[in-house]
């Protein structure tokens, strides 16, 4: 609950059963506070459509359901044929076109250094999301864990 209040999602794709509870509970919870910005919302599940529905209608939550097993082409179709107001391709805009990031509130300096290891050069400027996660798959792809140096792992292989 706490990262789609602070990261704000379009649409939050999740699973029924959690291993903290529900997520019928959780859409519950948010749907009710109108302070938070309200995603869309499709909720996964194992169970049969009817008792997903029924759950839904008990819970008074406005969610769209998907029940497994699916692949993630029919999860683009549906959301793409779900909106009637033109979301995906809303969607879309921001995020191939719309600056709206701030680097220097998602990156840390390790994590610059990082990409300037890599041969990557950040500007300190507006970032479109597609940008961004291009930058933070990079980062995350070569971290640099001092926990766990490479060469020293290498030098403990070579001594037996």
């Amino acid at each position: 609950m706490d990262s789609i209040i602070s990261l704000k999602p379009d649409i939050v794709v999740t699973n029924e059963r959690k291993t903290d509870g529900l997520a019928s509970d959780v859409i519950s919870e948010i749907q009710k506070n109108k302070n938070i910005k309200q995603p869309m919302f499709i909720l996964v599940s194992g169970y049969s459509k009817n008792d997903m529905e029924y759950v839904v209608n008990n819970k008074g939550i406005d969610v769209h359901i998907i029940i497994k097993p699916y692949n993630f082409d029919d999860l683009a179709h549906y959301i793409k044929s779900m909106d009637k107001n033109d979301f995906y391709e809303n969607w879309k805009e921001k995020y191939y076109n719309k600056r709206y990031i701030e680097i220097e509130k998602y990156l840390n300096g390790s994590d610059f250094n990082l990409l300037n290891k890599l041969g990557i050069k950040v500007y300190r400027k507006i970032y479109i999301e597609h940008e961004f996660e291009v930058m933070n798959m990079d980062v995350l792809a070569y971290y640099d864990d001092p926990v766990f140096d490479k060469l020293k792992v290498v030098q403990r292989i070579r001594k037996f």
